[in-house]
């Protein structure tokens, strides 16, 4: 049996475009479907719940701030300055035993208030510190 040879002078054969065209607008569609598109907020921030159940261990680097910005640190209620003076006493001690400072914050917590107080920490010279929230 013999197989027809081709001949040099034709045109290689042309693979059709339509299956791709047509996948591309099916993952077009799809996106277009499962996507949204949302605009900027223009309100307050409120702070997400915690996803994940962390370790917390009351020694000199964690505190615990109530709903109403009360500081709980090493067994006590202190007022911001308080709590302040405190850290700054025991600061070295801190370093030496953690590079992290651990604060354990209520949902409900002013945003301001605590986003102050974190400032103020890392002007002690506390650079790490970990943030979770209670759900």
């Amino acid at each position: 049996m013999r197989v027809p040879s081709q001949k040099s002078g034709q045109e290689p054969a042309v693979e059709t475009m339509l299956p791709l065209i047509n996948i591309v607008f099916l993952m077009l569609i799809f996106f277009m479907v499962a996507g949204r598109i949302q605009p900027k907020e223009q309100t307050a921030i409120v702070l997400p719940k915690s996803s994940i159940d962390a370790e917390f261990y009351g020694d000199l680097a964690s505190v615990s701030i109530s709903q109403n910005f009360e500081i709980h640190y090493l067994g006590q209620i202190l007022e911001g300055s308080e709590f302040l003076k405190a850290v700054e006493i025991e600061k070295q001690n801190i370093l030496r035993e953690n590079d992290t400072f651990t604060i354990r914050a209520d949902e409900k917590t002013d945003a301001g208030k605590l986003f102050s107080l974190l400032v103020k920490l890392k002007a002690l010279g506390f650079e790490n510190q970990d943030l979770i929230t209670i759900p």
